[in-house]
């Protein structure tokens, strides 16, 4: 490749020629660029001392590229990173097609432009630019994957038609068993309110006796409804007073007679309900007499 056929090949396309032109203004900032085409895809690579900074270099490439007119490759993608890392650091793609004009518009570079190319790569030699463009395959960047293989899922139409009527077929089974149910199940009864019966008019309402809880123990609790009448007894004047003292011996005859036969009290229990009886009748006498 002489000097003086570097920006045709370069507008050609090839890669060498490229790398040699963009050289020109990236050297001066400390980056050196590679080139490789691959699948009409213009593969780029940038590499310095440090890693050359990507608002440095894009700027760069943009203008140079457009100077170029390259109409051979579609799409660029360039990679910067630090010169003996494999991986690198940032990438980014260009669209060449969109940096050109239409054919009705582009007007080529005249010769006096490429002249100015030849001019200032006139001093080098033809194997230092070979040696400054070529990227190798050891020069590829090694690009992080996830490890994961992306999947195209494809539907044939045809396919998907025949297959809607097979899916509506549960659709309708299930609703047509909704249906059923909602049509067929048992109403729940419906509960009256509970109506009190109305007293009839003129008459005092009944008060029904207070039912009394089963006692846990019926002979303690007898044996403590006669303990409390018995003391009542001694300061009883008032038939009121007698009244609760009849009450409370009434209780306890109850509680004697619900001791259960499985109790070893049973038998007591009996005796003590016949003389709590004679005791009932002296308080109820007692009351009697009593002045209110």
């Amino acid at each position: 490749m002489t000097q003086q056929n570097i920006p045709e090949l370069a507008k050609q396309g090839n890669p060498n020629a490229i790398a040699a032109l963009l050289n020109r203004s990236l050297q001066p900032q400390g980056i050196t660029a590679k080139a490789i085409l691959k699948e009409d895809c213009l593969h780029l690579l940038l590499e310095g001392a440090q890693i050359p900074e990507q608002h440095v270099a894009m700027p760069i490439l943009y203008e140079e590229l457009t100077n170029l007119g390259i109409e051979t490759i579609p799409s660029l993608l360039v990679y910067g990173r630090q010169k003996g890392v494999k991986e690198p650091a940032w990438s980014e793609t260009i669209d060449l097609a969109a940096l050109y004009p239409s054919e009705d518009e582009f007007v080529p570079m005249t010769g006096g432009a490429y002249a100015s190319y030849e001019d200032d790569y006139a001093e080098n030699s033809e194997g230092e630019y070979a040696s400054e463009g070529v990227y190798s395959d050891e020069d590829a960047p090694v690009v992080a994957s996830s490890g994961k293989k992306s999947r195209s899922l494809n539907v044939d139409p045809a396919q998907l038609k025949k297959l809607l009527p097979l899916l509506a077929i549960p659709i309708v089974l299930l609703l047509g068993l909704g249906v059923w149910w909602f049509l067929n199940r048992s109403p729940e009864p419906a509960i009256a309110p509970a109506v009190a019966p109305t007293a009839p008019p003129g008459d005092a309402p009944a008060t029904a006796p207070a039912a009394q809880p089963a006692a846990a123990d019926p002979w303690r609790e007898a044996v403590n409804r006669a303990t409390r009448a018995a003391e009542l007894t001694q300061t009883a004047t008032t038939r009121a007073e007698w009244n609760t003292v009849a009450s409370l011996w009434q209780e306890a005859i109850d509680l004697m007679r619900a001791v259960p036969q499985t109790s070893p009290n049973y038998e007591t229990a009996q005796q003590r309900a016949v003389a709590y009886q004679s005791n009932l009748e002296y308080a109820q006498r007692a009351a009697a007499t009593r002045p209110q």
